[in-house]
């Protein structure tokens, strides 16, 4: 875009065909920025959209005496264009391995895995579901098991779905590795994926959790660690101390740290 003047721009993009009654619905549904250079153009991006899909964008702008552009010149303005490729199903929640699963085995107990459309559907979609024996790493033989199974067997999506997300448990009680199979079906194309996972003895622990990411709290007080499944909370290792302030040294190892003293900035 290039802005005249300083002030706000706001962009937003939407479904072709919706009709704007004034810049507001820009303004509530898309992103804003600001410049104090005049004559100057800008890029705006605006996330969250579906993947190979049709939007009307849409902006306008206001300067910092309040005059804001009126909604028939933002109409005018509008750009027609489409998201990159590709529509898929991808696992936002996985597992390397999993418990062997029997009948007195507890629902707390199992790995629950997630999966999710990264586009709405216009019509439905259904996700199958399925798991083949595979040979493990390091290794050239397979598990003969015919038990494994995955629930539920198949998720489906409408095109009225709020949420694009589905979640499922692997059960087998054949200790070994498995392909896990999403394969989608319907009037789009989605490109489904495969994963391996293996079903672990019930005499065998868990994988540790894995650190994912490490982001500081809005005070800057804390650090907010997310790993790629539960923990135990640190209970085992802090002991009454996890409900109170402790050292992350007692948790985490930091490579590569630097300090400084503040006092000295």
């Amino acid at each position: 875009m290039n802005i005249s003047a300083p002030g706000n721009v706001y962009c937003a993009a939407f479904q072709p065909g919706i009709i704007l009654k004034n810049v507001l619905n820009i303004r509530s549904t898309g992103v804003g920025t600001l410049t104090s250079v005049p004559y100057s153009i800008m890029t705006i991006a605006i996330p969250g959209l579906n993947a190979d899909s049709n939007y009307d964008v849409y902006c306008y702008t206001e300067d910092f005496a309040n005059h804001v552009m009126p909604i028939t010149e933002a109409v005018s303005g509008k750009i027609t264009t489409s998201t990159n490729c590709c529509r898929e199903v991808a696992l936002l929640t996985s597992f390397p391995s999993v418990v062997q699963y029997f009948t007195t085995t507890a629902v707390a107990d199992e790995s629950l895995f997630k999966l999710g459309l990264n586009a709405q559907p216009s019509s439905t979609v259904t996700v199958a579901l399925s798991l083949t024996p595979v040979a493990c790493a390091g290794s050239t033989s397979v598990v003969k098991a015919t038990d494994m199974v995955t629930v539920p067997s198949t998720l489906r999506f409408l095109s009225t779905a709020t949420d694009l997300t589905g979640q499922f448990v692997v059960r087998g009680n054949v200790a070994g590795c498995y392909l896990l199979k999403g394969t989608p079906s319907g009037l789009q194309s989605y490109r489904g994926f495969n994963y391996t996972v293996s079903i672990r003895n019930s005499r065998i622990g868990p994988d540790a959790p894995v650190v994912t990411t490490v982001v500081y709290s809005a005070d800057g007080s804390k650090l907010l660690v997310n790993f790629n499944s539960d923990t135990n909370r640190a209970e085992s290792v802090l002991g009454n101390a996890a409900f109170n302030t402790f050292s992350c040294a007692r948790l985490l190892s930091f490579c590569l740290l630097y300090t400084s003293d503040a006092a000295d900035e």
